[in-house]
């Protein structure tokens, strides 16, 4: 009784265990991982295991930083119903696709991984992992091609108040005139992406910023630089 009491409060119960291939995540990507259910000093009954993909960032509304965090995804995982003690081990796999629609870690955006298991009348077990998610590759040769000509990311940059995420970038020094900071935004378009900052968006086409499925900055600085300048 007092095994299952303290089993109950999460001492000696039922544990989990997250494992994946890389911590960094592209958006679209899926990846294969696995939890590892190892029990406990009594047998106890799980419903399900349960993975959420959990955001924090700190913007600013002009009011003072503020922060959001929220759970932007889920995935439910079938595992045994009985969990039998100290000698029960299993792995079990999963895939997991990222997805496009949400922001990627940048600044002070940035995310966890948190696997968990529903056990009947007990605290449940929960395990946290930091990932960082990346963008899709057409974003990532933009952002990198942006970078190469000189512009510095800026608090807050990456910041994302649950709606859109917006990227800051200091000028170079060398810029001509006096000019203050840039904000950026993107959003995924069908065959694209679209670039929003100082009140206009342009569509740039996948193919003119990437070779062979890959980010190519150098296409994407042929791309953007007049809008830049």
């Amino acid at each position: 009784m007092f095994k299952k009491l303290l089993a109950g409060l999460g001492f000696g119960g039922a544990k989990i265990k997250l494992f994946l291939p890389d911590v960094q995540l592209r958006q679209g990507n899926t990846v294969e991982g696995k939890i590892i259910l190892a029990g406990g000093n009594i047998p106890q009954e799980a419903a399900q295991a349960y993975i959420h993909l959990e955001v924090t960032s700190y913007f600013d509304p002009g009011t003072g930083e503020k922060m959001f965090t929220d759970t932007l995804d889920s995935l439910l995982i079938k595992c045994p119903l009985e969990i039998d003690g100290e000698h029960f081990w299993e792995e079990i796999p999963f895939f997991y696709t990222v997805p496009t629609g949400i922001p990627f870690s940048a600044g002070s955006t940035r995310y966890e991984l948190i696997s968990g298991l529903d056990i009947r009348d007990a605290i449940n077990p929960v395990e946290r992992l930091d990932i960082k998610i990346l963008p899709i590759a057409e974003i990532e040769a933009v952002t990198t091609a942006i970078e190469k000509m000189g512009f510095l990311p800026q608090y807050p940059h990456g910041s994302f108040d649950g709606k859109v995420q917006r990227l800051v970038y200091k000028p170079p020094s060398d810029s001509p005139g006096k000019r203050g900071p840039i904000t950026v935004n993107f959003r995924i378009v069908s065959s694209g992406i679209m670039i929003c900052f100082n009140g206009s968006s342009y569509k740039l086409e996948s193919a003119s910023l990437l070779t062979g499925g890959y980010p190519d900055p150098d296409k994407a600085e042929a791309l953007i630089k007049d809008y830049f300048s």
